[in-house]
């Protein structure tokens, strides 16, 4: 196969090279295998073309390979479309686009395609370290776009540092038109979709063992602000899902049931606070229980889960109320108690057994379930995260054999022996605690926060939440999980790296909350917070935006009149330094019309011991300037040249 001219230097292609490699490296470990196997050697391949004239790969072996990319990625994730998939076969068609751009334009359209790459990593994350590393192909792809239009050409250092300062000339209109105008309530990529990174404590279901993962994953699941003092953390009961199916072994929600709307009457406080839910990959919303209110973009059902309109793919802020103290649903339809009572009649035997027994000695639902409550504190259960795995008969065997359990195992035997003594009981599951920030006076939920606990509907008095596990390990729910913990779980959790842990958790809960989360009713907060009314606020607004077509209008012409002095051309500033030593020693000053030879003819007459180093600096600045036919360490030699100059008058 013929080789193509190559249109552009090889340091073009090395930078393009360098600012893709950047954005696609993060990508590597989400990606499938293969994917990212490939990827890493079509990028090395396109390197030895251009550096160790490697052989060109020919439309024989580009167009299997992408066909064979298509077809992979469709039967991998069984679509081409969606987060994942998408980003997948955009990897593999960028990657294979490289071998095939040898022209400016084809260069051109890599670099433009580079700059939606690195915009991909944000379906992901879009956390502090995540930016801050956007920075670095985002500044190799602008040196890559400068290098391809300069005539000659530049170290590296430089080319890094017109990039740095090409973006840092574009940052005050960003911030300005950021503030200005926020970002969308459902951004374009919150389409959903699928991802082992979106994680929440939270299921739909329930089973003994099912809490047991989340104890290893201290990674935040929200942040919590209060409007006041921070409640007790006994009362920092999270509520997420209501699970009223109980088939033997797992329970579930049932979504028939939970429609409606909420009947309760708040007895203390109103309590108001913002939380800031990270990604999780599901619609489920946190609310301290009791939630008074549905958030303002979401949902609020019979159980008083909270939902969101859809998924929550990326970063979610939203205000709401709670009480601790309530009256919830005093009255239960007869459908409500029925499910509410329903059991299985073929799994634990002797849990119904023992149900029924309670229900003749405890005429009153207070007392059995005090009494039942007393028998997990005084009996020997353990509170233990890495219990043994129990069988068909699981209540069964937890209650009277094993005794030892997580949270999931205390709530669902409860649970179940309340209704086998005919009290209505349902399984409810969230996170429990936090830890407050005093950095950012907030209170952070971790996902190994999880918890579990018990509803029992009592009458006037309506679903009352009793938590089995505080009797056994009250310290779980005074201080905390990692007091109830033998010892701390990893390094990052000893005592003395909890303020390093705390402060860099304040400085992320401020990004989230004023970049990505800002919205228009964060920016309606920011100009309130400084006396701004909405018509001052739209005059501000217009007065911002003209100040910014200002200010661009100001650097271009700045810029325009640096280009025209040549001051922005590194081979002119060599060239001036030369004609400026020639100058101090006694020569006339360059005239207009006086081309470079003829200058050099008579700086030679003037100057005839340095007769050589005039002529080698003459060549290579023509040669740079006009013929394009030298190598591009020819800058630097004739920088070298410029500083050896010594003129002898």
């Amino acid at each position: 196969m013929k080789r193509p001219t190559e249109y552009t230097r090889p340091a073009t292609v090395t930078w393009l090279v360098v600012g893709l490699f950047l954005a696609l490296l993060p990508h590597y470990p989400r990606l499938p295998l293969w994917v990212s196997l490939l990827s890493a050697c079509l990028v090395i391949w396109r390197v030895g073309v251009t550096w160790w004239n490697w052989p060109l790969a020919s439309a024989v072996v580009r167009i299997p390979l992408t066909v064979f990319a298509s077809v992979a990625v469709f039967s991998h994730y069984g679509t081409v479309f969606g987060r994942d998939a998408g980003v997948a076969l955009f990897v593999t068609m960028l990657s294979l686009k490289l071998l095939e751009s040898f022209r400016r334009r084809d260069l051109l359209l890599v670099a433009s395609l580079s700059y939606f790459l690195i915009v991909t990593h944000f379906y992901y994350s879009q956390s502090i370290p995540v930016a801050l590393y956007m920075i670095l192909p985002l500044t190799a792809t602008t040196a890559a776009l400068i290098d391809m239009q300069a005539t000659i050409a530049a170290p590296p250092s430089l080319r890094w540092r017109q990039g740095i300062v090409l973006l840092a000339q574009a940052v005050p209109l960003m911030v300005i038109m950021f503030f200005m105008f926020p970002r969308l309530a459902n951004p374009f990529w919150n389409y959903g979709g699928s991802s082992a990174e979106m994680r929440t404590g939270l299921g739909d279901r329930m089973s003994p063992g099912s809490f047991t993962d989340l104890i290893i994953d201290d990674s935040t699941a929200f942040r919590v602000k209060f409007q006041g003092a921070v409640p007790g953390q006994k009362d920092l009961y999270w509520r997420g899902r209501v699970l009223w199916d109980y088939d033997g072994t797992t329970w579930n929600t049932d979504w028939v049931l939970s429609q409606g709307i909420p009947r309760f009457e708040g007895t203390g406080e109103l309590l108001r606070y913002r939380v800031t839910l990270e990604p999780h990959d599901r619609r489920v919303l946190l609310g301290l229980d009791l939630p008074a209110k549905r958030p303002t973009t979401g949902l609020i059902n019979q159980d008083f889960e909270l939902f969101a309109r859809k998924e929550v793919t990326g970063v979610h802020s939203y205000l709401m109320e709670s009480y601790t103290e309530y009256i919830a649903s005093p009255t239960l339809d007869a459908a409500y108690r029925r499910a509410a009572l329903r059991l299985p009649d073929d799994y634990n035997p002797l849990t119904l057994a023992f149900g029924r027994q309670l229900r003749r000695r405890f005429p009153s639902d207070v007392d059995l379930i005090h009494y039942v409550l007393t028998r997990f504190n005084e009996q020997e259960f353990v509170y233990s995260f890495t219990p043994p795995l129990l069988g068909r008969h699981a209540v069964d065997e937890f209650l009277f054999d094993t005794r030892e359990g997580f949270c999931e195992h205390y709530a669902g035997a409860f649970a179940v022996l309340l209704r086998a003594a005919r009290i209505p009981a349902r399984v409810v599951i969230g996170y429990q605690g936090g830890v407050y920030n005093p950095a950012g006076n907030y209170v952070l939920v971790r996902h190994s926060d999880a918890h579990a606990w018990t509803e029992a509907h009592l009458g006037e008095r309506g679903w009352v939440r009793f938590d089995p596990t505080a009797m056994v390990a009250p310290e779980r729910i005074r201080l905390g999980l990692s007091a109830a913990l033998p010892e701390p779980r990893s390094l990052f959790n000893r005592p003395w790296l909890r303020p390093l842990r705390l402060g860099f958790d304040a400085i992320q809960n401020v990004w989230n909350e004023w970049v990505v989360s800002y919205d228009s009713e964060r920016r309606l907060q920011f100009f309130n917070s400084m006396g701004l009314t909405e018509t001052s606020t739209r005059n501000l607004t217009i007065g911002l935006v003209v100040l910014a077509t200002l200010s661009v209008l100001g650097i271009a012409l700045i810029t325009l009149r640096r280009l025209a002095h040549g001051s922005l051309d590194p081979l002119v500033k060599l060239y001036q330094q030369f004609a400026a030593k020639l100058a101090r020693a006694g020569l006339k000053a360059r005239r207009p019309n006086e081309g470079p030879i003829d200058y050099a003819t008579r700086a030679r007459k003037r100057f005839p011991a340095q007769r050589e180093d005039i002529d080698r600096i003459t060549a290579l600045y023509t040669g740079l300037r006009y013929a394009e036919a030298l190598p591009d360490s020819a800058l630097g030699d004739l920088r070298l040249a410029v500083r050896a100059l010594t003129v002898k008058t």
